[in-house]
């Protein structure tokens, strides 16, 4: 049991110093929290339905201009004469025109050179007529000009399977799944290449199952805040419940939710024995990810794309190519 308190004050410990935020509670601190405040809280056991996220998808290109430190994300609308090449060129290229459908794509971006999708789109002609080689150089001018169009990336994945690169092919369709998490299109190129390269993948998510809302108490003369949470999502509901209603304790946390979910696994971590971990696979992977100093990128990928896939097109390469390293190199360790 030392040993065991041991571990969880350092790991408590250690998201505290990835954060560089307040100190993380512990599942006892968060009930305590609970018991003194002012605020009341009741608790109810229920049956929930797993979120279906596929409707969650990103139905359209998007590009993006930095701003200082942040990104301002808009999606392409071509006008005037820009827009009457394009949509001679989305014509012949339906029509199996791929010549006449490159010559109109490289018209509309000559007379608007920020039409980056269209660059894409050209690399999409070479993979249709098998020239792999130049789909390639297409596919990077495109992720160059637009490193968050997915369907670069995508078609650079297809092109590498072909070209014999199939680690590359690897890394991109990585990048693909992770630039529109739940396109379903996705997955049976997603699938092969991972076979292909004998990599694991399960497609599941971190969807913890609970639900707050608060009731008028006419016993009470006050509002209760009511949480409905099932048995495996205990300490993640309580700690969402005092994010959200305990007065000035999301102002304490710096209204960080990185750390907010970085508190509710570890509560839920630490409230867990080995039989509740080992059936458990989204806080099994906490513990590998933290191992694996992967903690960021396992809540980004498993945690909050699933919810709003809009997250992925306002992060630094980097960071997505850090997402990319977990899903590949450490993901694949835990199986179903």
């Amino acid at each position: 049991m030392k040993k065991l308190s041991l571990f969880l004050l350092c790991l408590a410990t250690t998201l505290c110093l990835s954060a560089q935020s307040p100190n993380i509670h512990t599942p006892s601190e968060i009930v305590k929290i609970m018991d003194d405040s002012q605020i009341s809280y009741s608790l109810a056991s229920g049956n929930f339905t797993p979120t279906d996220f596929s409707q969650k998808v990103l139905r359209t290109s998007y590009y993006r201009i930095k701003n200082d430190s942040t990104y301002e994300v808009k999606a392409f609308e071509p006008e005037g004469k820009a827009k009457e090449m394009f949509d001679k060129a989305e014509e012949l290229f339906a029509d199996y025109d791929f010549t006449g459908a490159r010559k109109a794509y490289q018209d509309a971006l000559a007379i608007d050179p920020s039409l980056y999708v269209a660059i894409t789109y050209i690399g999409e002609t070479y993979l249709y007529e098998k020239d792999y080689t130049s789909a390639v150089l297409w596919f990077e001018q495109a992720i160059e000009a637009n490193y968050i169009d997915y369907l670069a990336h995508w078609g650079l994945a297809h092109a590498c399977v072909y070209t014999g690169e199939l680690k590359r092919a690897l890394k991109e369709i990585t990048i693909t799944k992770i630039l529109d998490r739940n396109n379903q299109n996705i997955n049976m190129m997603f699938n092969s290449i991972y076979k292909l390269n004998k990599v694991n993948y399960t497609d599941w998510y971190l969807d913890p199952l609970f639900a707050i809302s608060t009731d008028y108490d006419e016993d009470r003369d006050k509002d209760v805040v009511i949480i409905k949470f099932h048995e495996d999502w205990l300490a993640y509901a309580l700690v969402y419940a005092v994010w959200k209603y305990e007065p000035g304790y999301a102002e304490s946390m710096n209204n960080n939710e990185m750390l907010k979910e970085k508190e509710a696994l570890f509560c839920t971590y630490a409230s867990y024995n080995k039989k509740q971990l080992k059936k458990n696979l989204p806080i099994r992977m906490f513990e590998l990810a933290i191992k694996e100093g992967m903690l960021d990128p396992y809540i980004i990928y498993d945690g909050f794309l699933p919810y709003n896939p809009s997250v992925a097109l306002i992060l630094d390469a980097k960071d997505i190519e850090a997402i990319a390293d977990y899903v590949i190199n450490v993901r694949s360790k835990i199986k179903k």
